[in-house]
């Protein structure tokens, strides 16, 4: 089974370590690359090691974390708060942990993620994309964001980079430039329309 590349990217450097060490330790098909976020961006971390998994605290932003999902990396937040007071401004994230929640907790939520990546990839056997796929690679071509895209087709945000981790994954083609040529060559979008926003 391949390995899957989890970041954990948390400002804090010991909570970053333990994370690291307790995720390392429970589960054999990872390999985890620990970054400080004083020494590097969120896309920059990201760019340079292509994580299936991304463990981020809080902190993140959350159009930061839009603009990078189409790189396909599932997201997990910790939050250093007892409870998660508003769920809707976490619906990028794909499982969400308190610093109070403890270790057994903490390994479900991460194991659920993995569980989510191999559903993705038993299901990107064919590259052929889906027409609801094509519609929403459409829209990345035009240069809309995936709040854009989610109010114009009425969906979810995280449905939408669901959509797009998808895509990613059954073109191979990580970059939205390429994904932009992709549409482009294949008839999706004419050149016009991507100069249009």
């Amino acid at each position: 089974m391949k390995k899957i590349k989890v970041l954990v990217y948390i400002r804090f450097f010991l909570l970053n370590k333990a994370i690291s060490r307790i995720v390392y330790e429970s589960f054999a098909n990872v390999e985890i690359v620990s970054v400080n976020p004083e020494e590097k961006s969120l896309h920059e971390a990201i760019d340079e090691n292509l994580p299936g998994v991304a463990i981020v605290d809080h902190e993140c932003k959350k159009d930061v974390l839009e603009n990078i999902s189409a790189k396909a990396p599932f997201f997990i937040a910790l939050t250093l708060t007892k409870e998660v007071e508003d769920k809707n401004c976490y619906d990028i994230f794909d499982e969400i942990f308190t610093i109070y929640d403890d270790k057994k907790i903490l390994l479900e939520k991460i194991e659920n993620v993995f569980k989510k990546i191999l559903v993705s990839t038993d299901n990107v056997q064919s590259r052929d994309l889906s027409d609801r796929e094509k519609e929403i690679l459409k829209y990345v071509a035009m240069g809309y964001t995936n709040k854009e895209i989610a109010d114009k087709l009425f969906l979810s945000v995280h449905t939408v980079m669901t959509h797009r981790k998808n895509i990613t994954a059954k073109l191979g083609i990580k970059t939205i430039s390429g994904l932009t040529l992709y549409a482009i060559l294949n008839g999706l979008v004419s050149l016009s329309d991507v100069e249009l926003k």
